[in-house]
């Protein structure tokens, strides 16, 4: 008798090995899934060897971890850094990271092997952390999956892997949110846990993030408390006090870094900034296309980028499908939460916004310290975190629920199938229409973002965007499909419940990847160890110089080897120049002090004096002011410098050394240490100390309320 003979509905069920399969995979831990899920983003590095190198990673990061290990392994707190700006605070940069707790990482691995390590490491966080604050709130295993592998992998935490403090920054909020719930009930381990997440969220190296955290936190936990008042009364006010002093403990935790980094604030360029530098990064209206077609403006890793400014930076693409649930979650307000996290999307995005609303001036102009923080487009990252919620809330709403509502949810797959059916039948027939309207939009962007492009290129570049609209609306389609087919078979109960889901997020898995997997630069580990003759040259020369670097290499630097609007060079035999070029802070890995400097608080002063120097040589052909400075060589990017007193000694790749003929090795360079203090620091640790002890000694002798 065959299997349809003996399925009691009329063969509908599927073949026992296809039920075994998916019992087994409902067996599987979650959070393996999502270990491996963040691995599959890694591939280059676990299979091939390769490391991270793009931008930040290279010529920030690189010799900031480095400087760090090698001071801590020499029993040394790395509190100044000769090497960059002639001289800044290093504990006083938050971008250091000097006690962010993860960074350990950095003095067991080579640094070039860390970056990668980290990154897998804190994606995996990530999606773990809002997978555990999903499920406290009751949902079930797929409710939660989905809404972590919404954030782990969606295109604002992907993309932001190229920035590690912000991604290490970005992590820790669903781990705060879930030990305020856990507070909130009393629960007396997530109370003396709390101020160590907040701790380390505010030492992870991005300020501007954990700030945008921390009014998330607050919110959150005045929502929590104003729901939870008729249901715990007493036993949540008796818990808010806890809370309050851990935030107290947590922010006083973080003070030896947080207190230096203050007073280099103060002194630094970010001190006083404009608002067109603050609203660098503003998403414009019309690039919210991105949110469903991710691809919609280009993207550098594959083509061109014609969008505003970063597209690393403005990445917000959650993933198509998740949409559909979204809407399921907004359609019911039986959840608080729902409405909660609707609301800190609505605002986040308004605040991405930028200069294109007056939200952004507004909170510039009368917010204090909000002067200080650059890129509006940031704010993605709440916008994102929110919409991932609302997709595991929606997803769980519509697992769980059957008849009625399960058709609801194909009917929302039917109008989104039909609307990109729509678009894609529009493309494809009206493409000779459609042609010259996108050549005249281009050429109104390229003026907006001040890109350069000869008249005649228009119509090419249009026949590019053609495609790569026609390409991303192909994948939409047959994303759509696939849940459409998934919903049909389930209704028809040919595809079991636990089938259709790990059919469903299988689909959200793909659609992210495809887009996730090649957005980050992989190059092989030579980049690194290999040498630098520029560097060596330099360092065969006694005495206590310093070095200018001048913005033609900084151009070069930039422009060559890290693009903003088209695919990056990998291959190590081309990136050989990058290493040679020293451009800040590379000199820093040799142990060269370079006047120029690459970081957010680099000193106002060396700026002010760079330019100087720059000034001096250009249009005074004067080397005098170098000699004040204790500048001995000059590295310059194929400019020919014809300067009396300036002898060109070294040169490869095009980057040329001069050599002041007039420097004297017993005029010291001047040292800017006498501008900070290291008070800062000693009171920051004592306070730090003396809090850590307290709040220990109150915790421990604290009588346990309630337990979760």
């Amino acid at each position: 008798m065959s299997n349809r003979d003996l399925s009691p509905t009329g063969g509908r069920l599927p073949r026992e090995p296809l039920r075994s399969a998916l019992h087994l995979l409902s067996r599987v831990d979650p959070t393996f899934v999502l270990f491996v899920l963040s691995a599959l983003l890694f591939l280059p590095m676990l299979l091939q060897g390769k490391v991270l190198f793009w931008a930040d990673y290279f010529l920030h990061f690189e010799p900031y971890r480095s400087f760090t290990r090698e001071s801590f392994w020499h029993n040394e707190i790395p509190l100044w850094n000769p090497y960059v700006s002639g001289g800044m605070p290093f504990v006083g940069n938050l971008q250091s990271a000097v006690f962010y707790p993860l960074n350990l990482l950095y003095l067991l691995l080579p640094t070039h092997q860390a970056f990668g390590v980290s990154a897998m490491a804190h994606v995996y966080l990530f999606g773990f952390g809002m997978y555990q604050l999903l499920r406290s709130w009751g949902l079930g295993k797929f409710g939660g999956l989905c809404g972590a592998v919404s954030v782990m992998l969606g295109g604002c935490t992907v993309c932001h892997v190229e920035y590690p403090t912000v991604l290490c920054a970005a992590v820790w909020l669903p781990w705060l949110l879930l030990l305020i719930d856990r507070g909130l009930a009393g629960n007396r381990r997530a109370q003396l846990v709390f101020p160590l997440v907040l701790a380390t969220q505010l030492l992870a190296g991005h300020l501007q993030i954990a700030v945008m955290s921390f009014f998330v936190v607050v919110a959150y936990w005045i929502f929590r408390v104003r729901t939870n008042t008729g249901q715990s009364g007493n036993g949540t006010a008796s818990a808010t006090l806890p809370l309050c002093l851990g935030v107290v403990a947590g922010m006083l935790l973080a003070l030896p870094q947080l207190l230096p980094t203050l007073e280099t604030l103060v002194n630094s360029a970010r001190a006083e900034t404009s608002f067109k530098f603050a609203s660098i990064y503003s998403l414009p209206p019309w690039q919210l296309t991105t949110l469903l077609l991710p691809n919609a403006f280009g993207n550098p890793t594959r083509s061109f980028f014609w969008g505003e400014a970063n597209f690393w930076e403005l990445a917000a693409y959650t993933g198509l499908i998740g949409w559909l649930f979204v809407a399921s979650a907004l359609q019911s307000s039986v959840r608080k939460e729902t409405r909660f996290f609707f609301w800190v999307a609505c605002v986040s995005l308004l605040i991405a916004l930028g200069k294109f609303t007056p939200v952004y001036g507004l909170l510039y102009r009368f917010v204090p310290g909000f002067e200080s923080f650059k890129g509006p487009g940031r704010f993605l990252y709440l916008f994102t975190f929110s919409l991932s919620v609302l997709i595991g809330l929606g997803a769980d709403r519509v697992a769980g629920t059957m008849g009625e509502k399960r058709t609801g949810f194909h009917k929302k797959t039917t109008s989104l199938l039909v609307t990109i059916a729509g678009a894609m039948a529009t493309l494809l027939l009206g493409r000779s229409l459609l042609l010259p309207s996108i050549a005249r939009f281009l050429r109104w962007q390229f003026h907006r973002i001040e890109a350069s492009a000869k008249l005649g290129e228009f119509p090419r570049l249009s026949e590019g965007v053609y495609t790569l609209w026609l390409q991303d609306l192909i994948v939409a389609l047959l994303l759509v499909v696939a849940v459409f087919l998934a919903n049909r078979l389930a209704r028809a109960g040919t595809l079991p419940a636990q089938g259709w889901k790990v059919g469903l997020l299988g689909i959200i898995v793909v659609d992210l990847l495809a887009f996730g997997m090649g957005v980050n630069p992989w190059t092989e580990p030579s980049l690194y160890t290999g040498e630098s003759s520029v560097a060596t040259f330099l360092q065969s020369h006694r005495g206590d110089f310093c070095l200018l670097t001048r913005p033609s290499l900084l151009l070069h630097t930039w422009g060559k080897y890290v693009p903003f609007v088209r695919p990056v060079s990998t291959d190590p035999s081309t990136l050989t120049g990058l290493r040679e070029s020293l451009a800040p802070n590379r000199a820093m890995r040799y142990h060269l002090r370079d006047l120029e400097g690459y970081d957010p608080l680099k000193p106002a002063a060396s700026m002010r004096r760079v330019e100087a120097l720059n000034r001096a040589l250009d249009s005074q052909k004067d080397v005098a002011p170098l000699t004040a400075a204790g500048v001995r060589f000059v590295i310059a990017y194929n400019e020919g410098l014809t300067v009396e007193g300036l002898k060109a000694v070294h040169r490869r790749e095009g980057i040329e050394v001069y050599e002041n003929l007039r420097w004297q090795s017993k005029l010291v360079p001047p040292d800017q240490a006498k501008t900070y203090s290291p008070q800062c620091f000693r009171l920051g640790m004592f306070l730090a100390l003396v809090t850590w002890m307290l709040w220990l000694a109150v915790r421990i002798g604290a009588p346990q309320t309630s337990t979760v």
